[in-house]
């Protein structure tokens, strides 16, 4: 009996494409596990509301869906004796004031992609 062996004829292409996806699947797995290593201390201070939680404040509370839906940024001028005792501030008593937004999505009608667009998303949404 005649045995056909496993792999027939295979060229060196074959195995070097056969190591680079072993490779990218151990450094994929790496990855995984050192992000989970890295969150274990977050998650046993936070919970698992930090994933969705809605407080974030810079250097006090951090949530990872404010990061998601949008952050909102002020800058300016204040003076010292303006500044609450729980660090809050009005924002008429802000000098030089600057809002920025960064953020993911459509912010209103006005920013919605032209029809062709989504159409396209429609028909091929990834």
């Amino acid at each position: 009996m005649n045995k056909q062996p496993l792999f027939p004829e295979r060229g060196p292409a074959f195995w070097l494409t056969g190591l680079a996806a072993a490779i990218s699947a151990g450094t994929i797995g790496l990855l995984f596990v050192s992000l989970v290593v890295e969150s274990v201390p977050v998650f046993k201070s936070e919970g698992v509301s930090f994933l969705w939680g809605t407080d974030w404040f810079a250097g006090e509370v951090y949530g990872a869906l404010p990061m998601i839906y949008g952050s909102l940024m002020v800058t300016g001028v204040v003076r010292p004796s303006d500044i609450d005792s729980d660090n809050t501030i009005s924002h008429e008593k802000i000098a030089e004031m600057r809002v920025a937004y960064g953020g993911t999505g459509t912010l209103s009608q006005l920013q919605q992609p032209r029809w062709g667009t989504q159409i396209w998303d429609i028909i091929f949404p990834f």
